[in-house]
């Protein structure tokens, strides 16, 4: 102990508990041994209540709970029924995060026998929480009311702003967002009037919790960054706040970020001892698994465990109606597994529809009306019907806009159940406009793509619908609105960020620290620790990014006037003249393919895609293991034989079927595993110009974007021994000088883009699976990411990347394509040359030149790109294989207007 007395030291700890917990706990310890010392129990009450509130602040429930019951034994020791009271009254908060709530309650009503006055009206509060805990939403109201009068009539503010957050809180839960927003507001400025931030930060992050139901994710994400910030700062508990964070991700499906945000709020909420927290947590991660399904292996028996296992918990905390959504997701994890479809009963699936009604939890309500439409058309039931018509009445009114879009759903099946296909497809249609126009004001690029999850059902429904009428317009059409729609939504620039920016230099320094470290050989400590600093740098970025995109009516109303409308077949056909469009289509599990050849629309049915997709997947490995086996002759003539193995196998599948298309020019639109295909290793392919296209409309908008006048920009990075020598030699075809290592820098390369005409890039590139956005073509002092391209006013008309995996993308849902070269598209390039394997420094110089050249001549870049890589076919394998990893992307067919510098 300090000189202090125990009470002026207990007083100091008191003072201390929200902006200082661990000082506060160490100095309420030193209080509780001395009084056990000098046998004072009443002060030992005191300390103990004060070391078991700290405990709180810091996350450590359970050793709260044993402090607060000290503190209860020792005022029974000493008599006083007021330090009972106010023990038990915290004994009976900390009992209740653990989820304990019937011993919580018992605890709360033995401190209202004991506390008079300002103490009581505290623990009437209190004790309305608990209610609310347990599930007692109406009670729990009634009494946050009755006790916020008295506390204004008082003059307790304290009091009042732990009142209005908690009435918050609860509002929240019942999706009363008005009322919510309301009491949070108010407790935020009531907490900044007493100068207390921390109790501020709390409500700060209640109301980001808000935004994020509301849909306003950006804007969720900065005040839950925010907070989180604040109460890191004070070593407080955060478990609640990053599950809140998990649930904002979730709304926009930002599914890997949500999982593991998820997981890390349960563990800390673990630690804390808050089992109620914790229960809830497990079902957002139990959500995110049942909707990673589509894509995860092994993702829905996830589902189904975290949701059973969550169901269990809250059955354990006497919250019946959360166990009932638990049993939802649990359900819906089960139907989307054919393995288990069978075990889910009607009886079951209604039983969850009667408690959401009775709750008011219309999103629950409406999921479970699909299921149960799924479920009784399974077993022929003639209830189907009636869920589907239930479901829809949500689809009108102020609800989110992703429950308003599935009540569209609903509505669409319902009508063509009835036999009503046009009604159908209106209905689908008007789905997508509610998401689009929700989608328009996202500000960052990844949020766009991913949000576009939400149109799944609808685009997969209209498609099916499309198939069924066998009208190949209509299947077109239908493909359309599930393409790379993002890409022709690009947001305003955002305004300069000057935290963004040094957090972006130090990434830069990161990564080349991360290179080197492997370029060294050092051992895996340094590295594992390098790769972690850069994850963590990743993460601080793309939350800045999120919430740094531009801001006002101009940016809303440019994004909507943007939104995405599927380029008319009459327009395609006009724009493509003599060539031939094939557009790929997967509808379970079966590929299709739309031409549009000579303003005829046909469709193709092309077979099951499991057949394609093993292909697809031998070109990369061919190709492979031909470039490294370039000095043994039987190894690349094995390599040579598998590749073209493959290839005559896909051009039979893929093209063959297509006779109107043969001896046309191609603009290919791909799908799933199709977007990484080689296409010049078909052999219908070789030295036929071709250029892939995200999608028609894309491409249709990229042939039309005016060429810039501007010189060339011809850049080399680092640890490329030949890229130096490549960029000379491009550079002379133009009459330009080019920017080398190690003046080729991050600035230099992105200060030179801005106007130019064409540009080539000789650099190491690398595509981030788990963070497109970071996909990257290293340059000298680091890293020049998606995001750096996203921040520039515009891009060259023309792009070349002579760089491995830049021309791949990471398709976070259906085809919204993410990476560098979907970038570049995004930003104004109409057209660009990249490879979609890792290719060799050597032979890709040798294919550049003859690429440039061609551009130079006049050729367009898939014309020009066609022709290189016949030429390299006749000068060895390795050559050949590395010039048929390169694809045009884009518009392709426009020839690149070359201004001598």
């Amino acid at each position: 102990m300090t000189g202090l007395s125990g009470v002026e030291e207990l007083a100091d700890a008191q003072r201390l508990v929200e902006s200082d917990p661990a000082q506060a706990l160490a100095r309420a310890v030193d209080v509780v041994q001395g009084a056990r010392a000098r046998r004072q129990p009443a002060l030992r009450s005191r300390a103990e209540r004060v070391a078991g509130l700290a405990s709180f602040h810091l996350g450590r429930v359970d050793e709260a709970a044993g402090h607060l019951r000290s503190a209860v034994a020792a005022a029974v020791a000493a008599a006083d029924h007021g330090l009972e009271g106010l023990a038990r009254m915290s004994l009976a908060g900390a009992l209740s995060f653990q989820g304990r709530t019937a011993g919580a309650l018992r605890e709360m009503d033995r401190a209202l026998t004991r506390l008079t006055g300002p103490d009581r009206l505290t623990a009437l509060g209190q004790h309305a929480m608990i209610l609310w805990n347990c599930g007692r939403f109406d009670e729990a109201l009634d009494g946050y009311d009755a006790v916020l009068r008295e506390m204004r009539d008082a003059g307790d503010l304290a009091g009042v702003h732990t009142v209005l957050l908690n009435r918050g809180a609860c509002l929240l839960d019942r999706l009363d967002l008005q009322g919510a927003e309301q009491d949070l507001v108010e407790a935020v400025d009531v907490a900044a009037g007493l100068g207390d931030e921390l109790s501020a930060a709390y409500a700060r992050a209640n109301l980001g919790y808000l935004y994020a139901l509301r849909g306003d994710v950006p804007r969720a994400l900065e005040v839950l960054g925010a907070a989180e910030s604040r109460l890191r700062a004070a070593s407080s508990h955060v478990g609640e706040l990053l599950s809140m964070r998990a649930d904002a991700l979730l709304a926009v499906r930002l599914l890997r970020e949500a999982r593991e945000v998820g997981l890390e709020a349960l563990e800390a909420l673990t630690q804390e001892g808050n089992r109620s927290s914790a229960a809830l947590t497990r079902l957002t991660v139990a959500q995110v698994a049942a909707i990673d399904g589509r894509t995860r292996p092994g993702a829905l028996a996830e589902a189904a465990t975290h949701a059973r296992r969550a169901g269990r918990e809250f059955r354990r905390l006497g919250r019946a109606d959360q166990a009932t959504l638990a049993r939802l997701v649990e359900l819906q994890a089960l139907a989307k597994d054919p393995a288990t479809a069978g075990r889910v009963g009607l009886r079951d699936v209604t039983r969850v529809v009667e408690v959401a009604r009775a709750a008011g939890w219309w999103g629950p309500l409406l999921d479970a009306h699909l299921l149960a439409h799924d479920v009784a058309a399974a077993r022929r039931h003639r209830s189907g019907p009636e869920h589907l018509r239930a479901a829809s009445r949500l689809r009108h009114g102020s609800r989110p806009a992703d429950l308003r879009a599935r009540a569209w759903y609903a509505e669409a099946l319902l009508r063509r159940t009835a036999g009503n296909p046009a009604g159908a497809e209106r209905a689908a249609l008007r789905g997508l406009e509610v998401l689009d126009e929700f989608r328009a004001v996202l500000p960052a690029t990844d949020l766009r793509a991913h949000a576009a999850a939400h149109r799944g059902d609808l685009c997969d429904l209209g498609v099916r619908m499309a198939l069924d009428s066998a009208d190949a317009r209509r299947v077109l059409r239908w493909a359309e609105r599930s393409r790379a729609t993002h890409v022709l939504t690009r947001p305003v620039t955002p305004p300069r960020d000057p935290v963004l920016a040094e957090r972006m230099a130090t990434l830069r320094r990161a990564v080349m620290d991360l290179y080197e470290a492997r370029a060294e050989g050092t051992g895996s400590v340094r590295g594992e620790r390098l790769r972690t600093r850069v994850t963590r740098l990743e993460r601080e970025i793309r939350d800045l990014a999120l919430r740094s995109g531009g801001q006002g009516t101009e940016r809303t109303a440019r994004l909507r006037e943007g939104l995405v409308r599927p380029a008319a077949p009459a327009d395609l056909a006009a724009a493509l003249g003599d060539r031939a469009l094939v557009e790929y289509v997967v509808h379970d599990g079966a590929l299709h393919a739309v031409t549009l050849v000579d303003r005829r629309c046909r469709l193709h049915h092309l077979g099951d895609l499991a057949r394609v997709a093993g292909l697809v997947e031998r070109v990369p490995f061919a190709v492979q293991r031909m470039i490294r086996a370039a000095r043994s002759p039987g190894g690349a003539a094995a390599a040579q034989t598998l590749l073209a193995d493959a290839g005559r196998r896909l051009d039979a599948l893929l093209l063959g079927p297509l006779r109107e298309t043969a001896g046309r020019d191609l603009v290919i639109v791909p799908t799933g595993v199709l977007q990484a295909t080689a296409w010049s290793v078909l052999p219908s392919c070789h030295g036929r110009p071709v250029t892939v296209a995200p999608s028609a409309t894309v491409w249709l908008a990229a042939s039309g974007r005016p060429a810039s006048l501007g010189p060339a920009v011809v850049a080399a990075g680092p640890r490329l021994a030949n890229a130096a020598q490549e960029a000379r030699t491009v550079a002379d075809l133009y009459g330009v000088d080019p920017v080398v290592d190690p003046d080729a820098t991050v600035s230099a390369v992105s200060a030179a883009l801005p106007g130019a005409s064409v540009a080539h890039l000789a650099t190491h590139g690398r595509l981030s699976a788990e963070n497109p956005l970071f996909s990257h073509l290293l340059l000298s002092d680091g890293p020049l990411v998606v995001y750096d391209l996203e921040r520039l006013e515009s891009l060259p008309h023309t792009v070349v990347l002579a760089a491995c995996d830049s021309g791949r993308h990471v398709a976070p849902t259906g085809d919204e394509l993410l990476g560098l070269g979907a970038a570049f598209l995004a930003g104004g390039t109409a057209q660009v040359v990249a490879s979609v394997v890792p290719v060799p420094d050597a032979e890709t110089a040798t294919l550049m030149g003859a690429l440039h050249e061609g551009l130079v001549a006049g050729h367009p870049p898939a014309v020009a790109l066609a022709r290189a890589q016949a030429w390299l076919a006749g000068a060895g394998p390795v050559a050949a294989a590395t010039s048929a990893g390169f694809v045009c992307v884009g518009a392709g067919y426009v020839p690149v207007p070359v201004t001598r510098g």
